[in-house]
């Protein structure tokens, strides 16, 4: 889109698709943020600090430490029961930021025609920005209200009856960030400096068939 597109769109209600012409292009952003889901009827909150580059690229990291990093390549190491190793199957993710960020690819449906066209987004606010939000029709979703980022595009929270995901914090990076997984040969040894200071984050390098040691967690599917 146009940089007067953007602005457009930061000043009036958008519609739907115009919305999902500026949504499609943030997938070419890299990013780092956090992501907390709540469920109120289990007096939950849950978080996760990601890294995201183009091309499926992630980084997630949690109270115990690395859980998930996916590379350019599309190898994959995941942490189950308390070990982070390469994977080739299926795993599970308590929390994943890709839900939004990559909500094209997640919800196997056509977003153009997820919601009216014309249909416009009402104002909220959202990690302290100005969002749009939008409530399509469930079709084959869970009935659910979704909200953008006014200057990205990027879906930042999505609420349902029983819990909410949202980017509570998020930033552009660069996309030769060194923090991020894609640029580790070594995965495990490349962690933000922000949460080195963390004891949740000193992780035991034991090797163990290639693999390390961090506390277990309970997991969903992603």
């Amino acid at each position: 889109m146009k940089p007067s597109d953007v602005e457009n769109l930061m000043q009036a209600p958008p519609s739907w698709s115009e919305m999902m012409r500026l949504h499609k292009a943030s997938a070419a952003l890299t990013l780092h943020g956090e992501m907390t889901k709540t469920t109120p009827s289990q007096n939950q909150v849950r978080a996760v600090e990601f890294w995201f580059k183009p091309k499926r690229s992630w980084r997630l990291i949690d109270g115990d430490g690395v859980v998930f990093l996916q590379n350019r390549r599309q190898k994959i190491w995941h942490r189950e029961n308390g070990v982070l190793q390469q994977r080739t199957k299926g795993f599970t993710l308590a929390l994943d930021p890709g839900e939004l960020i990559e909500m094209a690819t997640y919800w196997y449906c056509d977003l153009d025609s997820l919601a009216p066209a014309d249909v416009r987004g009402v104002e909220v606010v959202v990690a302290s920005r100005l969002a749009w939000e939008f409530h399509p029709p469930g079709r084959n979703i869970i009935e659910t209200a979704v909200a953008f980022d006014a200057e990205t595009g990027i879906a930042v929270r999505r609420s349902t009856k029983s819990w909410t995901t949202e980017l509570v914090s998020f930033s552009k990076q660069e996309s030769n960030s060194a923090t991020h997984c894609s640029k580790a040969r070594n995965p495990i040894r490349i962690r933000p400096h922000s949460l080195q200071r963390s004891e949740n984050v000193n992780l035991k390098q034991t090797q163990q068939g290639g693999a390390y040691s961090n506390p277990p967690r309970q997991f969903r599917s992603r």
